[in-house]
């Protein structure tokens, strides 16, 4: 399968344009030549501070979503977050490429914090990390683990993020003997709600080897053509973004 894992920055102070900036990548992945068959977008965070960005704004943007799926033949995963009084609260879905949703991890978790479907891509499992940490419940028994969610280090400034995230999903990766795919946003460093979030797009194999990651702090999308076998080992090639 052909992935792109899509990293832009989303801006605490124009939050409904957030939603416009994560269609128009998502759109622009779609188009790539050979066309990817599955687009990873960030989580859209809607941090503390000012009006939160309405149901129905985000209930359009997955009407959206559902539609570029569709019209692009691409499965897509994408979520929304925003705080609440015990933690963030949203989710996370995954559409086929009939742009139904054939995945929903919620936040708080209602049940099970990782699901896993049969696709035409294979074993596809999708789990939402909503402070960073790897839910209790995960098992390896999917060729691809989608993982997405908004991390911050209290204690930890710009690469030193990415660093401790690098070895949270190579050590999740080789735990579950699986694939994992992680996309942010990150916080990288202390900051009130005029933060600007960005980073944390990468991949990696079973044996926990980073197969590609965006660079720090750039808005990139990575283009990674994966094959898997009935094992869930792979092989693969970075062919550019």
């Amino acid at each position: 399968m052909r992935l792109a894992l899509i990293q832009i920055g989303l801006d605490a102070r124009g939050r409904s344009a957030n939603l416009t900036r994560l269609l128009q990548a998502l759109v622009v992945a779609a188009k790539s030549e050979p066309a990817p068959d599955l687009a990873v977008l960030p989580v859209l965070w809607d941090g503390p501070g000012r009006a939160h960005v309405s149901p129905a704004m985000v209930q359009g943007f997955s009407e959206s979503v559902a539609l570029v799926a569709r019209e692009w033949g691409l499965y897509v995963a994408a979520g929304a977050l925003h705080p609440g009084e015990d933690g963030p609260i949203g989710a996370a879905c995954l559409f086929d490429h009939d742009g139904d949703v054939i995945i929903r991890c919620a936040a708080p978790a209602e049940g099970r914090t990782r699901m896993v479907r049969e696709t035409t891509l294979g074993r596809l499992g999708l789990t939402l990390h909503v402070e960073g940490e790897a839910p209790p419940d995960l098992e390896s028994d999917c060729d691809l683990l989608i993982a997405l969610g908004r991390w911050e280090a209290a204690a930890c400034q710009g690469d030193q993020v990415h660093d401790q995230l690098k070895q949270q999903f190579s050590a999740l990766a080789r735990q579950l003997s699986t694939t994992v795919c992680a996309v942010g946003p990150i916080k990288a460093e202390p900051a009130d709600d005029e933060t600007l979030w960005i980073g944390g797009a990468a991949l990696y194999s079973p044996q926990g080897r980073c197969l590609a990651a965006a660079e720090p702090g750039e808005e990139e999308t990575i283009l990674y053509d994966l094959s898997l076998d009935v094992t869930g080992r792979q092989t693969g090639d970075l062919s550019g973004g």
